[in-house]
């Protein structure tokens, strides 16, 4: 499951994948849970991976991202798709259009800690699992809070460990924000050292 509490009030949202069936959005409003919505397209069904994830902005809205399984391919697309809470009610599903036609197994996203005018910026990193016998891909990009849209993805690895699997079903990076700088981070191992 993939869970964000909001900074200015009692709210919370997880999302989580109901075992192989759809991903479940729950907001707790400080009262009581409530299922928001559900998605039934997504790319990764499998309890081994997290192909979503959620975060909130230091605003109060929050982001949440999962990987899409439509397409030609299966959901080897390589596209993802975002809902936006502004506090009162989720907008509609948007696609995210990114940089690989791998099937991606694993979403992270990471809040920026700082308030000020990147307040509303949300760092994504996402890997994929290796359909060519190389390692998996690491891409990121940010959300602008102000706009309401992504930046585009960047490659930022095309062979990480894997941890001896093919799949993706090990999550080896890792995103965040550095407090004092505010720059975005992501850390992986590489698959081949030389």
């Amino acid at each position: 499951a993939g869970s964000q509490a909001s900074g200015s009030d009692n709210e919370h949202i997880v999302a989580n994948l109901n075992g192989a069936g759809p991903l479940d959005v729950l907001r707790w409003n400080g009262t009581a849970w409530a299922l928001d919505w559900t998605e039934n397209g997504v790319g990764s069904q499998s309890l081994d991976t997290r192909a979503f994830d959620v975060a909130y902005e230091n605003s109060g809205e929050a982001v949440a991202v999962w990987a899409s399984s439509s397409g030609t391919i299966g959901n080897q697309t390589g596209k993802l798709e975002y809902r936006v809470w502004n506090g009162i009610s989720w907008g509609a599903s948007t696609s995210f259009t990114t940089t690989t036609t791998e099937k991606i197994t694993w979403v992270e996203m990471a809040s920026h800690p700082a308030s000020g005018s990147n307040q509303n910026e949300i760092g994504l990193c996402f890997s994929t699992g290796s359909q060519t016998g190389t390692g998996s891909q690491i891409h990121c990009a940010v959300w602008n809070g102000t706009t309401n849209t992504w930046g585009n993805t960047k490659l930022q690895e095309s062979d990480a460990d894997e941890n001896g699997t093919t799949n993706g079903s090990t999550k080896t990076f890792a995103d965040f924000y550095e407090q004092s700088s505010g720059e975005f981070t992501v850390i992986w191992g590489p698959e081949h050292a030389g």
